[in-house]
């Protein structure tokens, strides 16, 4: 005779979604605080221009919104899965926009320094051509090895954007950041970075 699984029980409706409780809580929180964390940090670090922002701020709003709504009716209703869900969602929106912050602070950074490196490259040219070149490109091979791009994105890199004005005597060098938050600088003025 062979073993039998046993059946479910009957007179109920099975819910929709269960958290595996065999391999302990940490599991089941784990398997819903990654995914959140992964999806919400990758849309921070991808939000260009206004469009992508606001999707971007509207993902984190309705993550928080229903993380609360089930951690609440979990703690109302006791249920331990729906309280469960609702804190990894929420501990999950909370962590993507926590690291957000000083990983976009380094990375605006460090795109600030190459930019500084393609600003002395601009000078070397206007010092050898009498003015700053058409475009960024003209700089190779004789100032720079290439063209250099942004630390900002997560996974494309961005390039410099870079204007000469009419005269030749001056530019614009800029890069987009997150959060719609461009950073620009000239000849004699120093980075700054706004919407």
């Amino acid at each position: 005779m062979t073993p039998r699984a046993p059946s479910p029980p009957s007179g109920g409706s099975e819910p929709a979604f269960v958290l595996p409780e065999a391999r302990g809580k940490s599991a089941a929180f784990l398997a819903i605080f990654l995914p959140t964390f992964a999806i919400l940090a990758a849309a921070n670090f991808e939000s260009f221009g206004f469009l992508t922002t606001a999707l971007a701020g509207l993902l984190h709003m309705l993550t928080l919104a229903v993380g609360l709504i089930l951690f609440v009716a979990g703690a109302i209703r006791s249920n331990w899965n729906h309280r469960r869900i609702g804190t990894a969602l929420l501990v999950g929106a909370v962590a993507a926009i926590g690291t957000f912050i000083p990983i976009h602070r380094s990375k605006q950074e460090r795109s600030k320094a190459t930019g500084d490196a393609v600003c002395a490259a601009l000078d070397a040219w206007r010092h050898r051509h009498g003015r700053y070149p058409e475009t960024l490109q003209e700089l190779v091979p004789e100032c720079l090895a290439t063209v250099p791009t942004t630390a900002i994105g997560m996974w494309r890199t961005l390039p410099f954007r870079y204007q000469r004005d009419a005269s030749g005597d001056d530019y614009s060098l800029a890069f987009d950041s997150p959060a719609w938050i461009v950073c620009e600088r000239g000849r004699r003025r120093p980075w700054r970075c706004d919407d």
